[in-house]
């Protein structure tokens, strides 16, 4: 499912489909309810798409679960034909019959927004439908109870009024290749550290039959280091071990060295970006990454389009995010390419993690459609961690209008706020309060810094939402925005900032499983809930001390 990373799988992107495209609604046996649903007029027979990852592998649930694919639909009682009597709630200041304040676009937009409209895309009325069917009641079950996202839906089950979860929402990721992976990227952080490493790794799997591409600036620190020797003389016995991967481990670094200048190749980025262009995605099968955290950022930045799976070594001075240790880099090599142990009894299975990242598109006031423009946006950049709003060199509070599809959610007084990943609640936004949440958990965090009300916390919000965060009109300052800490950029009065799920998740490898990987980093790198247990008294103390008690006192 490509849906979003730790977002939960099978999200309307590659989720498993019934044979033959089923349809939500069992046809044999006619629901009991009527379904009143605004949604796109081929919603009632729609069929997942295929995944949108490489079409050289494909990601399967560890538990099988078939999942039809079919129109999103609610359920209403029988013979309903519009809102039931309105209730009011003094905090939404929304009166449910007052359906003028419905706006007409509160239907997911990830499928047919344009660029820059985000979660405030309009959405043509002429390709919307009402989906309302009335059926034969007899022999029919009580109820249905539907899970869906808005593209696809699955049923839960539902026997003699007794409502069941069918499956846990989330289960174990295995990817499978179909055809064997040919192109390796190998990352590293900044500096020349780590260059005995990736000359070492790229020469694994050179010797594998791979071709392996590093980035242009790395191969130019690599011919520019003219005495190898010198450098690189103890790489032997200072890198980590793969003599399971390859024949030549005895080679000498020199050697080494040489052969690997002669056959590896560069990715070459956009030059305005500084992105991989969109006519290569999709030619990279494997990201092998040596560092910390950072590298796997500088990652998810290269690739803002669909990202190959990625394998991260723990070089650096944190490593949440990459759980794999060096002195284990061939068995992790392997298995990466699907030659190593089976995962959760599948020959040849890679355990991933699917970590959702976050679609942001800045549209300044100018350009909004409420000021008449055409809604096109002037930068857009997909986040791993997290997008931040803060007030910046200002003095003054910031003050941001948060809606979700145009219905206002919050207007936030603050220093600022920023709205994460499940990944990166454990980033900045845990230091700022927020909670640690599971990276598979579908969910987004949005965390205030310093808020003017102590009643303001942060919230955990379901992936689903389309959040527009907007510099108030009467606000005092401008404000400023950064994503994942990079491309800091002014937002003044009126400027938007629609944030929502992206498509395209960060699939990473698992050292183990991917609950283990997440408590093993809270472990290693927040020490979390570590605490010293009381312990009895020691045999050589017991002794001072009744030496004390004996003589009045003793002689060192």
């Amino acid at each position: 499912g490509g849906g979003g990373g730790g977002s939960g799988e099978g999200r309307g992107r590659g989720g498993g489909e019934g044979e033959g495209g089923a349809r939500c609604f069992d046809e044999s046996a006619p629901p009991i309810f009527a379904v009143e649903k605004i949604a796109t007029a081929s919603a009632a027979t729609l069929a997942s798409s295929p995944t949108g990852a490489s079409a050289s592998f494909g990601v399967v649930n560890a538990v099988e679960v078939s999942a039809a694919a079919a129109a999103a639909a609610a359920a209403v009682p029988t013979g309903a034909t519009g809102p039931s009597a309105g209730t009011f709630y003094d905090g939404a200041g929304f009166h449910e019959d007052d359906t003028s304040l419905v706006p007409s676009n509160r239907v997911s937009s990830l499928l047919q927004s344009p660029d820059g409209t985000g979660s405030g895309g309009s959405v043509d009325r002429d390709t919307v439908a009402a989906v309302y069917e009335h059926s034969d009641l007899s022999n029919a079950p009580d109820m249905y109870v539907i899970r869906t996202d808005g593209f696809t839906c699955s049923r839960e089950e539902v026997e003699e009024r007794m409502l069941k979860i069918s499956h846990p929402s989330t289960q174990q990721l295995v990817l499978v290749w179909r055809k064997p992976p040919t192109r390796i990227f190998v990352l590293k952080k900044l500096g020349t550290a780590l260059l005995p490493q990736l000359v070492e790794v790229a020469h694994a799997m050179m010797s594998m039959g791979f071709q392996v591409i590093v980035e242009e600036g790395v191969l130019g620190e690599m011919k520019a280091t003219t005495e190898m020797k010198g450098q690189w003389g103890g790489v032997d016995s200072a890198a980590p071990s793969l003599s399971g991967s390859f024949d030549s481990h005895s080679a000498k670094a020199d050697d080494i060295r040489d052969a690997v200048l002669a056959k590896v190749g560069s990715l070459k980025l956009d030059a305005e970006t500084g992105r991989i262009p969109r006519e290569d995605w999709g030619t990279i099968d494997v990201i092998v990454c040596l560092g910390g955290d950072g590298v796997i950022l500088h990652a998810s930045k290269l690739f803002q389009g669909p990202v190959p799976p990625l394998l991260g070594f723990h070089f650096g001075s944190m490593g949440f995010l990459t759980n794999h240790p060096p002195d284990k880099m061939a068995q992790s090599l392997l298995r990466s390419v699907g030659r190593g142990k089976p995962a959760h009894n599948i020959k040849g299975g890679v355990p991933i993690t699917l970590r959702m990242r976050l679609e942001c598109t800045l549209v300044k006031a100018h350009d909004s459609t409420r000021n008449g423009g055409a809604g096109g946006s002037s930068h857009s950049y997909t986040v791993l961690n997290e997008v931040l709003v803060d007030r910046g060199p200002s003095p003054f509070l910031s003050k941001i209008e948060a809606y979700d599809r145009g219905q206002l959610i919050t207007t936030i007084q603050a220093d600022g706020v920023m709205l994460a990943t499940a990944t990166g609640s454990t980033a900045y936004s845990v230091s700022a309060g927020g909670s640690m949440v599971h990276p598979n958990v579908p969910a987004i965090l949005m965390t205030p810094i310093c808020p003017h009300t102590l009643s303001f916390r942060p919230v955990v919000l379901p992936d689903s939402v389309e959040v527009e965060l907007r510099v108030a009109d009467d606000a005092r300052c401008s404000a400023w925005v950064s994503f994942d800490g990079k491309e800091r950029r002014e937002l003044c009065s009126g400027d938007s900032l629609f944030i929502r799920m992206s498509q395209f998740p960060v699939p990473t490898i698992n050292y183990a499983d991917q609950t283990g990987d997440f408590i093993s980093s809270l472990r290693r790198c927040l020490r979390w809930n570590e605490r010293e247990e009381q312990k009895p008294l020691d045999e050589q103390t017991m002794k001072e001390l009744r030496k004390i008690s004996g003589s009045g006192g003793f002689d060192d």
